[in-house]
């Protein structure tokens, strides 16, 4: 059925590009049509406007003999190719994830968690935890773990966050305390590291008399963020008075 659809679909698709009007006329893909409708489960995923033919476009799925097929069906016909992609089962295990989530790469991580969290994982062990949660970007949560946050958030702050998630992370550093003050005093130490502002903001709020050495050494060569700094230094001399 399905290779008679894309068959069909093909012979047609020579002809969109000169007659696309032509192309909706009800006896030219009724039989197609007829076939897709006819497949169940048949499910709405998605829609979305579609400006050469002044239509919306939907986005179909059907499991077909253990596979997902995707379709995109205008309002009045299918949209060449019929089969858009196949996404085969995944066989892995609840296991396989959990191994992922600790030792795989980033990338292998955060699928990891996706696909945990959509079997409403709950961590085993604290290692499961602090990756979970981390790759969750649930940074409330993971400063619940103390100290052993530390290393993995700095780490993920350098690979994976950007501008947008930044403050959210030292959001967490501010919540984790003293355990925050050397790893962020470090930071300063990189060359023109580029949340300065944020280092300083957060140290100004936590840090200790090592960190004013620190704030005034950086007075001496601080152009971008002098502001910051010294409202920062400001807050933390007031802080330790």
């Amino acid at each position: 059925m399905i290779k008679m659809g894309i068959e069909l679909e093909n012979e047609r698709s020579k002809y969109v590009r000169f007659f696309p009007k032509f192309l909706k006329h009800p006896l030219f893909v009724s039989t197609l049509d007829q076939k897709v409708f006819s497949l169940r489960p048949l499910r709405v995923e998605g829609f979305s406007y579609y400006m050469d033919f002044d239509e919306y476009i939907y986005e179909l799925s059907t499991d077909l003999n253990g596979e997902k097929v995707k379709f995109r069906k205008l309002e009045n016909f299918l949209v060449p190719p019929i089969v858009e992609k196949r996404v085969y089962p995944d066989s892995r295990t609840i296991s396989d994830f959990e191994n992922q989530l600790v030792n795989g790469t980033y990338k292998e991580k955060y699928e990891a968690t996706l696909k945990l969290k959509e079997n409403n994982f709950q961590p085993k062990n604290t290692e499961q935890a602090i990756n979970y949660y981390l790759h969750s970007r649930d940074f409330v949560t993971l400063t619940t773990y103390g100290e052993e946050a530390i290393a993995p958030l700095l780490e993920y702050l350098f690979v994976c966050a950007d501008e947008e998630m930044a403050p959210e992370i030292f959001g967490a550093f501010l919540h984790l305390g003293q355990h925050s003050i050397i790893p962020l005093l470090h930071l300063l130490t990189v060359p023109e590291y580029e949340h300065r502002d944020l280092v300083y903001y957060v140290l100004g709020e936590i840090g200790n008399e090592k960190s004013v050495e620190f704030f005034e050494a950086m007075q001496r060569q601080e152009t971008k963020y002098i502001n910051e700094l010294n409202d920062g230094l400001t807050r933390l001399k007031s802080r330790l008075k």
